[in-house]
């Protein structure tokens, strides 16, 4: 890669009722030198009013920009699987508070299938509750949840199951889409699950007390 960086005067285009001022702005233009065969070389043209006046803080640019796609993602996952922009609120007391939860949530989300791909052989009880990982191995295995917790990524791929993900090979890892409904319905599933739990107890604390 060749990164060249400058600080350059956009003109004001030229406008029936006058040209407007001219800005200023920090440009970091990022060219990929050797392509591989029959690809086009990538090329960035990044505006920013970011520092550039090292070499350092143009790489922090250049890194910042590499995170939009998880940031799209990431926004995919709060508006489409939260929903958030469905929520019909009268002012921005009760939306904010709202929107606040949805992110965290949102954030849980894109962390569980990160984490499914960059630590596949994490125990997933890192993550996840006992009542979460036993109920979903349960139904999705149709068998009783093993005393060793699982791979985080044999986790993850029976969540992403929940959600209709195949994993077939030519399928790749589980999606974001996959991940929120396997998730949505992991948490139904977690909230049945401690409540057996909790009326096996109570019955066996009774069958005693008799």
């Amino acid at each position: 890669m060749t990164i060249q960086a400058a600080r350059v005067t956009l003109r004001g285009p030229q406008r029936p009722g006058g040209r407007p001022p001219d800005v200023e702005v920090n440009v970091v233009l990022v060219r990929e030198k050797d392509p591989p065969p029959g690809e086009e070389a990538i090329e960035w043209l990044l505006l920013t009013s970011l520092p550039i006046r090292t070499f350092k803080q143009v790489q922090q640019v250049i890194a910042y920009y590499c995170c939009r796609w998880q940031m799209e993602v990431y926004f995919k996952v709060l508006k489409s699987g939260c929903k958030i922009e469905e929520r019909q609120f009268q002012d921005a007391e009760h939306y904010l508070p709202c929107v606040a939860l949805y992110m965290v949530i949102a954030w849980r989300v894109m962390y569980v299938m990160m984490l499914g791909r960059q630590c596949p052989d994490m125990p997933c009880t890192e993550l996840l509750g006992e009542s979460e990982w036993k109920a979903v191995y349960t139904v999705v295995q149709g068998q009783a949840a093993p005393e060793q917790p699982p791979a985080f990524s044999a986790m993850v791929s029976m969540i992403a199951n929940l959600g209709g993900h195949l994993g077939r090979k030519q399928d790749g890892p589980p999606g974001p889409k996959t991940m929120w409904i396997g998730m949505q319905r992991m948490r139904d599933l977690a909230l049945a699950w401690d409540a057996f739990q909790l009326a096996a107890r109570a019955g066996g604390s009774r069958k005693r007390s008799v």
